[in-house]
Parts: structure tokens; C-alpha cells; sequence
């Protein structure tokens, strides 16, 4: 199972996470607190050479997203917005198409998406991703069994629910960043028992 820790803004975090093991390393490009100019993703990213690096935009102009990938190197891209399937084919990357759980998910859609991978987040009204709740786990069960493709699970995840997380779908990874903060800032320490807590639920299976 593979983690990927998202929001990075920093060198320090980014080789903090690929330390404990991450293989995807995310960058924020799109209106958040966890924002980080195309420039300064770039210093980070041509250090980083083990894991792969993903950039998250909501509804960019595809060519701005061209140029982002290119300068900054990115592996990924990842789409929380409303982009139609025209506008994923434009994207000179693979692309992991975020959909939220509680907006009508249907997994039908998710599999028919030219996606390499597919995470599932929460929903909150008015928000692309970020809430920092986890949705419904439960209630998607099911549903997410339906997926055809690899499944990242985000939305509200961290050490103390990583196994739970695990146990309930069994998905390609996990995507977390907030739960691996400290009052707003990532945390090396969290980071460390967030992989701990994922090795741990993966022993169990």
C-alpha cells in the first residue's frame, strides 16, 4: 500500500515523508492555506528522486497545468474540480481524478474517467477537498468495491484511524494532510506515525 502525503511546502517536510516511506509527495496549487507558488515547488521537487510527485489543481487552465508539470516535474496531476474528460486527455501527465463521497459519487463515473488512479475524498458544500473529516466509511464500503481502477482514500485521515481506514477498503493507498499537522504545520513526528500506524494495519491483513 503505497502513502502519499500531500499539502508540501517545504524540503525539509518533503524528505521528512520520503524518509518514512511515501511514494507520492503532493503539492497544492490551487486556492488553499497549504498553497505553494510553481517556483518554490520546482526547488523541492528536483531534490526529491525516490517518490513521485503530484501537483492538486481545481479547475486550472489546462495549459497553466502543462507548464506547472513541466516545470516542477511532476509524475501527476490531480484534478478536484469539476474537469470534463476532454480536459483530462490535455494533460501531459498521469492524472488522478479526485471525487467526493456524498456529491452523487457514482463508481461508474469514476471507472469511466481516463484516470490512472481515482481518490475518494470527502464532501463538504462549497469546498474542493480539505475538510479534514472523514466521509461515511460504512456507507461507501460497497460502492468503492465497485472501482475498477486503483483507489486512494483521503478526507479526515490519520494515525489514530489509518487502520480502520485500511480494514474497511483495502485501497491502493492513502492520502492524508492535515492529519499528519501540528497546529497548521506538517509534522516529521506525525508523518512518522502516520507510516507506523499504515505498516502496522498492513501487517494485519
Amino acid at each position: 500500500m503505497i502513502v502519499k502525503i500531500c499539502g508540501i511546502q517545504s524540503i525539509e517536510i518533503a524528505q521528512a515523508a520520503v524518509a518514512c516511506g511515501a511514494a507520492l509527495i503532493g503539492f497544492v496549487f490551487a486556492p488553499s492555506r497549504r498553497r505553494i507558488l510553481p517556483e518554490d515547488a520546482q526547488k523541492i521537487s528536483l531534490q526529491i528522486k525516490t517518490a513521485k510527485k503530484v501537483g492538486v489543481f481545481v479547475d486550472e487552465d489546462p495549459d497553466e497545468v502543462n507548464r506547472i508539470v513541466k516545470l516542477c516535474q511532476l509524475d501527476y496531476v490531480q484534478l478536484h474540480g469539476k474537469e470534463s474528460v476532454q480536459y483530462c486527455r490535455e494533460i501531459n501527465a498521469s492524472v488522478i481524478k479526485a471525487f467526493r463521497f456524498g456529491e452523487d459519487f457514482s463508481a461508474v463515473a469514476a471507472n469511466d474517467y481516463p484516470a490512472e488512479l481515482i481518490l475518494v475524498d470527502s464532501w463538504q458544500k462549497g469546498k474542493a477537498g480539505g475538510t479534514g473529516k472523514p466521509f461515511d466509511w460504512q456507507a461507501a464500503k460497497k460502492e468503492l468495491e465497485k472501482l475498477k481502477k486503483p483507489c486512494l482514500v483521503a478526507g479526515g485521515i490519520n494515525a489514530a484511524n489509518a487502520a480502520e481506514a485500511v480494514q474497511s477498503f483495502f485501497p491502493y493507498g492513502l492520502d492524508v494532510s492535515g492529519g499528519v499537522e501540528e497546529n497548521g504545520v506538517k509534522s516529521p513526528m506525525k508523518i512518522k506515525e502516520f507510516m507506523r500506524a499504515v505498516e502496522q494495519a498492513e501487517r494485519r491483513m
